[in-house]
């Protein structure tokens, strides 16, 4: 962490505003670079320095999430881990046999993009399929 600073008044928002050491100064005014300087920041406005770049990151993050979500067509990474079954996929159409009548089969990812189309074919109604998402994030 950059420990080389100085408290700067800024006159716009009326409060001491943290620089870089080499930030040429208005006026007269000097700070320390001490910690003890900081206490003249309001707490107010240290929440909000601390919270806005999380915020904005949040904000960045929840605007990407659908173009990703929309990138994945079809469920990736998918691995059949109980049962016996098959997954083939054409163009814009991924196809699942199960063919016992429980299956378990864990995924990467589970995103159905439009157009795109998802088939499981089971032995019978009463035939179990079991999908578990792995991957880092929520289908």
């Amino acid at each position: 962490m950059n420990r080389i600073y100085k408290l700067k008044f800024d006159k716009r928002r009326n409060e001491l505003v943290i620089v870089s050491e080499i930030t040429a100064g208005a006026g007269k005014e000097k700070s320390t670079g001490h910690l003890a300087d900081l206490t003249a920041l309001s707490p107010f406005r240290k929440l909000l320095g601390t919270l806005t770049p999380v915020a904005l990151l949040t904000g960045l993050i929840a605007g990407l999430l659908p173009a990703m979500a929309l990138a994945a067509d079809l469920p990736t990474g998918g691995q059949i881990v109980g049962g016996q079954g098959s997954i083939s996929t054409s163009g814009n159409q991924m196809t699942i046999h199960q063919q016992t009548q429980n299956m378990a089969t864990n995924w990467h990812s589970f995103d159905i993009g439009k157009n795109n189309t998802v088939q499981f074919v089971q032995p019978n109604s009463s035939s179990v399929a079991l999908n578990r998402v792995t991957g880092a994030s929520g289908s």
